[in-house]
């Protein structure tokens, strides 16, 4: 029970969560980087390939624990909420083909962005008389911090690798004209840099849940502690009350 009340109070400690968040970046890379020693990159670019199926996996995780953050926080729910349907969206444009596959064209707009939206939509109309001291909490958070860097990331550099003309090309047809193994090394990289992306977004995720599971507990923790202090005084105030009625008499 000892060791068990240790470690949650390892995980509670920001280092500790940024330390293992580390370790487990530098293995995943690591591992990627020994795939590619060994695999061609037509086959972990390819859709619905590795590394597009690893990254579903992260920004899926990014997306549930985002909201389940919003589902168990007091605070800045609606902001939470936003976070995680843009995570949701970003994993279901990735999957964009299986949707196409199974549906239409263009489907994951309709039975991804659409309901998610909505749910935007009616987070924020549930608090919108708290909205500003919401935004303002969760800007406040280092979750936040880690989820604009990601997205910034996602929508600067990796679109600018996802740019034909960076690579000498005009457009998509002459990169594929130009050989396939030189397209399928640009798909990779691109790729590659999308992982890096929602592995931040995920590691946002994880914080988001995690500071919102303390806080709920620090919260917890002092109302008990009140709730003591309050039976103590009731007490105090029981036990005094025969000795004022004797002085009475």
């Amino acid at each position: 029970m000892t060791q068990l009340t240790s470690i949650r109070a390892g995980f509670a400690s920001y280092p500790v969560r940024l330390t293992l968040f580390g370790i487990c970046t530098f293995a995943l890379f690591a591992v990627i980087f020994f795939a590619t020693t060994i695999y061609p990159p037509e086959w972990l670019s390819a859709e619905n390939g590795p590394l597009e199926l690893l990254q579903v996996a992260l920004i899926g995780c990014a997306s549930v624990t985002l909201f389940f953050a919003a589902f168990k926080s007091t605070r800045g729910r609606a902001a939470l909420t936003i976070m995680a349907s843009l995570a949701g969206y970003a994993s279901a444009r990735e999957t964009d083909s299986l949707f196409e596959s199974l549906l239409f064209d263009d489907a994951y707009k309709y039975f991804a962005a659409l309901p998610l939206m909505l749910v935007c939509v009616s987070a924020v109309w549930r608090d919108r008389s708290n909205l500003r001291r919401d935004f303002a909490w969760v800007m406040n958070q280092r979750c936040t911090t880690i989820f604009a860097i990601g997205g910034t990331y996602l929508f600067c550099i990796c679109q600018i690798l996802d740019s034909p003309a960076f690579w000498g090309g005009p457009n998509e047809s002459d990169w594929a004209q130009s050989g396939q193994h030189a397209h399928a090394v640009k798909q990779m990289v691109e790729e590659f840099c999308e992982v890096f992306a929602y592995v931040l977004i995920g590691f946002a995720g994880v914080e988001a849940a995690a500071s919102v599971l303390q806080n709920s507990h620090i919260e917890s923790a002092s109302e008990d502690d009140s709730s003591e202090a309050d039976d103590s005084r009731s007490t105090i105030r029981i036990a005094s009350f025969p000795n004022r009625r004797r002085r009475a008499a």
